[in-house]
C-alpha cells in the first residue's frame, strides 16, 4: 500500500513533471515500475551530483494518485518529491 508521500515527507511536491519511460528496445527497463518507485535525478549544472527523487504517479482519468500493485503508464504525469 503506497502512503502519499504529503503525508509520509509531510510537505507539498516539489515540482511536477510530464514523464515518458523508454521502452526495452530503447534501452529503458525490461521490467515495469509501479508506484513507489524512486529514481537517481541528474541536473546538468551539476555533474556527478545525483539526487533521489521519490515520483509519485498520478492517474490520469481521475487526478488523484496512481494506485500501487498496478504497472504506472509509460507516459504521464508525476508530482516529485525531494526528501
Amino acid at each position: 500500500m503506497h502512503t502519499p508521500y504529503q503525508q509520509l515527507f509531510g510537505h507539498s511536491a516539489d515540482f511536477e513533471v510530464t514523464y515518458r519511460l523508454f521502452s526495452p528496445e530503447e534501452g529503458g527497463r525490461k521490467l515495469p515500475p509501479f508506484q513507489g518507485i524512486r529514481w537517481d535525478f541528474l541536473y546538468e549544472e551539476f555533474p556527478g551530483e545525483g539526487f533521489m527523487i521519490y515520483p509519485e504517479i498520478m492517474d490520469p482519468q481521475t487526478n488523484e494518485i496512481f494506485p500501487s500493485g498496478i504497472p504506472i503508464p509509460p507516459y504521464g504525469i508525476a508530482t516529485m518529491w525531494n526528501t
